[in-house]
């Protein structure tokens, strides 16, 4: 009798974390200061879409990069953390700004990172293991977090992927 074989579909992966270098960029983005925690989905509602209409106008029908999200630590008030955001995409030398989009050079630097396949809501679930790994290897957090959203079919599919980057340095 002849075995059946298939594919395993899991609804979340999540990969092993890793330290690593990664190589600096241009970055065309728009922002909004001050968002608490529980703000940011609706601030990136906000966002993506601007950020689609500037990059749209400056680049005609050229498909869309992938997203970059950055959460910039501005502290923890009143009971919540409060970040600078950032939605954006790397794009090449030279590009200006344009509208309400900013162009910046982000520099190489040295990320914990993870790569996660599920839907968009999983992503938080690299947090605790990637800080943990963080810790117990001996580094720190120093800026906030970077989410690349590298390949979308919707909000809640699971062959969705993110890469999450956390900049760090090494504790003295």
């Amino acid at each position: 009798m002849a075995r059946k074989v298939g594919w395993a579909e899991p609804k979340l992966v999540i990969t092993q974390p890793r330290i690593q270098m990664v190589d600096g960029f241009h970055y065309f983005y728009v922002e909004e200061r001050h968002i608490k925690e529980n703000e940011a989905g609706a601030c990136l509602r906000r966002l993506v879409p601007k950020l689609e209409a500037a990059f749209l106008n400056g680049f005609g029908k050229a498909p869309l990069p992938p997203l970059l999200v950055m959460f910039i630590d501005e502290g923890f008030q009143k009971g919540t953390y409060v970040y600078h955001v950032q939605a954006g995409y790397s794009v090449r030398s030279g590009t200006q700004p344009l509208g309400e989009a900013l162009v910046r050079i982000v520099p190489p630097t040295l990320v914990a990172s993870m790569l996660v396949w599920g839907a968009r809501r999983s992503v938080v679930h690299t947090y605790g293991p990637l800080v943990e790994f963080m810790k117990s290897n001996g580094y720190k957090d120093i800026v906030g977090w970077r989410e690349w959203y590298l390949y979308n079919e919707s909000g809640r599919s699971s062959n969705n992927i993110s890469w999450i980057q956390h900049e760090v340095e090494e504790v003295s």
